[in-house]
């Protein structure tokens, strides 16, 4: 699902820093702080890619408004890379983003939304 809260901005929290556990929770703390509850926030679509087929499932998610973490963690780099160029091609056509998160994480967006680097 796309990110839809116009309520109130959220400071982005590095994920190249904190581990996951820390992650969630300060999400749902932020959430509730500008009265969302978690099950209300914003939905990231997940692949943990095996292959760069999962190119293509990637731009079909974002063809649909759905935002995409693909993380690329375990495959070998030289797909990792092949991959990151298939989805950045693909949404490149379709008007969206792509971020490079992190050394193996990806962030897909579609045309309605959009990513801050603070």
């Amino acid at each position: 699902m796309a990110v839809r809260s116009s309520k109130a901005q959220l400071d982005p929290i590095d994920p190249c820093t904190s581990d996951q556990a820390n992650t969630v929770v300060a999400w749902a703390q932020r959430l509730e702080s500008v009265g969302l509850s978690p099950q209300q926030g914003p939905a990231v679509n997940v692949i943990n890619a095996s292959a760069v087929s999962d190119a293509g499932s990637a731009i079909e998610l974002v063809r649909s408004q759905h935002v995409v973490l693909i993380n690329c963690a375990g495959i070998e780099q030289r797909l990792a890379q092949r991959l990151s160029d298939m989805v950045n091609g693909g949404i490149t056509a379709l008007g969206g983003e792509l971020h490079c998160i992190g050394p193996t994480l990806l962030l897909a967006c579609p045309t309605m939304s959009r990513v801050h680097t603070i």
